[in-house]
C-alpha cells in the first residue's frame, strides 16, 4: 500500500479524483442553482398565464411557500421546492390554455353582441317608422276630429 502512495501519478489522481466527486452533484440530488432557475422558469410560466387571462390565484401562494423553501437552503427543502415548482409549472401550463379559451369565448360573445345591435339598429331604422305609425293610428282611429 505504501508503494502505492508513492507512486507520482496517484498523488495527482487522487486529489483530482476528490475533487470531481467533491464538485459533481450526486445522482438524484437537487442543488440551489437548478432550482432557482426552476423557480424562474415557473414564474415565467405563471406571468404568462396571467397575461393570457386565466386565474393565478391558486399559483401565487404555492410559488411564494416554493420561494421561502429555497431561501432556507437545506435540501430537504430544495427538493420539497422543486416538486413544487414542478406543479405549479404544469398548473400555469394548463391555467394559460384555460384562459385562452375563455378570453377567445369572450370575445366572440362580444363580437357577436355587437353584430345582434348592429343588426337590430339597422332593422329599427328601415322598420321603425312603419311599425311606430301603424300602432299610432290603430290607436288613435276611433279618435274624431271636431271642427271649429
Amino acid at each position: 500500500m505504501r508503494a502505492m502512495f508513492k507512486n507520482s501519478q496517484f498523488r495527482v489522481l487522487l486529489p483530482l479524483l476528490l475533487l470531481v466527486l467533491l464538485t459533481v452533484p450526486r445522482l438524484g440530488a437537487v442543488t440551489g442553482s437548478e432550482v432557482r432557475f426552476s423557480f424562474e422558469s415557473a414564474f415565467t410560466y405563471v406571468k404568462r398565464a396571467e397575461a393570457s387571462g386565466g386565474d393565478v390565484s391558486a399559483l401565487i401562494p404555492k410559488l411564494n411557500a416554493a420561494l421561502q423553501l429555497i431561501n432556507s437552503g437545506s435540501s430537504d427543502n430544495l427538493a420539497i421546492a422543486r416538486a413544487l415548482i414542478i406543479e405549479v409549472s404544469q398548473e400555469a401550463l394548463i391555467t394559460q390554455v384555460s384562459g385562452a379559451q375563455e378570453t377567445s369565448s369572450q370575445s366572440m360573445v362580444v363580437g357577436a353582441s355587437l353584430v345582434l345591435l348592429g343588426a337590430s339598429a339597422v332593422l329599427i331604422y328601415i322598420y321603425g317608422p312603419r311599425v311606430f305609425w301603424g300602432l299610432w293610428v290603430r290607436m288613435k282611429k276611433d279618435w274624431v276630429v271636431k271642427g271649429s
